[in-house]
């Protein structure tokens, strides 16, 4: 597991991301493994929202300000930005993300 700080802005390496319209799953393409990742609801958030300006802080604080209203219920912010630190963490090691400045 890469180890990352939140704090870190995150920037999107892969060539090809695709959304499904039919299921409205994420397919991330991994050039270098040569292989697709499927993302769930929550990981086509995050992959989303990486856009080489927004911390994983910050995308973990935009999860939980979305996941609350949807819910209608409290979605714990450290909670959220362990998953989105072990998420991103993965695609990093993908060679799909990596840490900008």
């Amino acid at each position: 597991m890469t180890d990352l700080s939140l704090a870190a802005r995150l920037v999107r390496r892969a060539k090809l991301a695709h959304e499904v319209d039919e299921t409205g799953e994420v397919v991330v393409f991994d050039e270098t493994g040569n292989r697709l990742l499927m993302l769930n609801q929550v990981g086509a958030a995050v992959w989303l929202l990486i856009d080489g300006e927004r911390t994983g802080s910050e995308i973990a604080a935009l999860i939980v300000e979305t996941m609350g209203s949807e819910r209608g219920e409290r979605v714990e912010l450290g909670r959220v930005e362990q998953d989105v630190q072990a998420f991103v963490g993965t695609l990093v090691e993908h060679g799909v993300v990596e840490l900008g400045s």
